[in-house]
């Protein structure tokens, strides 16, 4: 039975070594829940391996018509990562700005 919303709080670094895991961490959730809201607030940094992760969970919830859905604050080294990786435009954004355009790039904005 899948339920309506879950949130899930990315913390630390959080690397290749993580992937796997949060791979299937985010495949199970979307088979349970229909929004999955992200907190990027404790996130320290991570490298190119989990912003592929966060891409394809939210291209799979495109596919199965479920959301995902980025908040909270955004620290100076994630924002790096995602400029560096052409997902922002800027890494002076604000954190909203930030997760609206890391949304909108990868095409799950609402």
């Amino acid at each position: 039975m899948e339920s309506d919303k879950t949130t899930i709080k990315l913390t630390g670094d959080l690397s290749i070594s993580d992937a796997a895991d949060l791979k299937e961490k985010f495949l199970l959730l979307l088979q349970e829940y229909n929004s999955i809201h992200i907190n990027m607030s404790a996130l320290e940094d991570m490298d190119a391996s989990i912003l592929q992760i966060l891409c394809a969970t939210c291209i799979q919830a495109k596919k199965e018509k479920k959301q995902v859905v980025f908040e909270g604050s955004v620290k100076n080294l994630v924002r790096r990562k995602m400029f560096i990786s052409g997902l922002t435009d800027s890494p002076d954004l604000s954190d909203e700005a930030v997760l609206q355009q890391f949304m909108h790039k990868i095409g799950v904005a609402t």
